[in-house]
């Protein structure tokens, strides 16, 4: 299974700053567990939860997947 090209970006983007799986689920308002799934392609977000997520990280949907 391919893991999809948001998640690889979640998990850079989080280990680029050093922040943790519960630093950013907090900013991004989900729990550890659930970003943790999120990284790994185990589910599928809404595209209101991977903006929150980005926005979280400092970027966008859109200046990533340029």
């Amino acid at each position: 299974m391919n893991t999809p090209w948001w998640a690889e970006e979640l998990r850079t983007l989080r280990q680029e700053q050093k922040l943790t799986l519960a630093e950013v689920g907090e900013r991004a308002g989900i729990t550890r567990h659930y970003l943790c799934s999120l990284e790994h392609g185990r589910h599928n977000p809404t595209i209101r939860t991977l903006e929150s997520l980005f926005k979280a990280l400092g970027h966008t949907i859109s200046t990533v997947k340029d």
